[in-house]
């Protein structure tokens, strides 16, 4: 004997009408209320949110029939009848939205979480899980962490924008502005001035070591090519730093970022040369991101702001273009070293 499905009682908003099921409620509308389809119903009344909304939320687009969704696991499944991963490999696109991502995230956050009754026994991330003593919890980290960064799904990563759709420049752009969402002015408001300082401090120096291990990561070919001259006509090299030079002050060509870990009262960072002794600084303009025609009010704001944190924390600053370097490399590199002997 099978169970007799339960009903439900929906009501017409329109003629206030009440009618049994979905079914009835779409032939009620189509045929009494000229409504093309049960959609445009549920739209009207906030039941559903329309196309145009979900794309202002940064909802998704399938690729083959252009439906928008925060999610298109199943619409991919059952419509197209193809896995995710082969519309993941064929389309390079994502099927759930960042908010949606994030949404799923904080539902099993805190307490939400069904293992926060357990007291941290069951999550291999926890100093109590049962079998710690069976795993290298620093190595899963790491495994999980480099997992995240090499399948492009981690949005501070330039695989991440590529496979959106941008380029590997719009891509660095879009890094840039994911990394200066954790603002000193957030940290001092949630908590306070000298927590607030220090937090962001402490984040700014693991960000700025991480990027040490990451190769090609903030400079470019030509602003080391003249800092390498500067350098090979200095007589003291212990207290130059530079990307290219490494700790031994021997070439460094690996990719690897080598720059002073400068830290202010305000923030880290990074000068692209620098005399520790003569707490002198050389920053190289390149034409990409300096270009007064291309320049963002964010980028000219960040470099005015930089610069005011150097001359606060008594640094002296010189700046070179990349273009005046290009059109006279000997004058530029006479500039620099009377910067430095001045």
């Amino acid at each position: 004997m099978t169970k007799s499905r339960k009903k439900t009682i929906l009501t017409c908003l329109d003629c206030g009408k009440v009618v049994c099921g979905g079914k009835h409620l779409s032939h009620h509308i189509q045929k009494e209320h000229g409504y093309k389809k049960y959609e445009e119903y549920k739209i009207k009344y906030g039941i559903i949110k329309s196309q145009e909304q979900l794309l202002k939320e940064g909802a998704v687009k399938c690729e083959i029939c252009g439906l928008i969704a925060h999610d298109l696991t199943s619409h991919i499944t059952r419509t197209h009848k193809i896995t995710t991963q082969e519309y993941k490999n064929k389309y390079k696109h994502n099927i759930r939205s960042d908010d949606y991502i994030q949404d799923q995230s904080n539902r099993i956050m805190g307490d939400k979480n069904p293992a926060y009754n357990h007291g941290g026994k069951n999550t291999p991330f926890s100093d109590k899980f049962i079998y710690s003593d069976k795993i290298d919890k620093e190595e899963l980290i790491k495994k999980v962490s480099e997992s995240s960064k090499n399948n492009g799904n981690n949005n501070t990563t330039i695989k991440y924008w590529i496979k959106k759709g941008f380029t590997e420049n719009e891509a660095k752009e879009k890094i840039s502005e994911r990394q200066s969402t954790f603002t000193l002015q957030k940290c001092i408001k949630k908590y306070g001035e000298e927590d607030g300082i220090k937090i962001w401090i402490d984040r700014q120096e693991k960000w700025k070591n991480s990027c040490k291990k990451t190769k090609c990561n903030g400079f470019s070919k030509i602003s080391q090519e003249l800092f390498c001259k500067i350098y090979n006509n200095l007589n003291q090299k212990d207290c130059i730093f530079f990307a290219q030079l490494d700790e031994n002050k021997n070439p460094d060509h690996s990719g690897i970022n080598n720059e002073y870990r400068l830290k202010t009262s305000h923030r880290m960072l990074l000068p692209d040369f620098i005399n520790i002794n003569l707490k002198k600084i050389i920053e190289f303009d390149g034409t990409y991101w300096h270009n007064k025609h291309k320049i963002t009010n964010t980028n000219r704001l960040r470099d005015s702001d930089r610069d005011e944190i150097l001359i606060k924390s008594v640094y002296y600053v010189l700046h070179i273009k990349e273009e005046d370097y290009k059109n006279d490399p000997d004058e530029c590199l006479i500039r620099c070293l009377d910067f430095l002997n001045e």
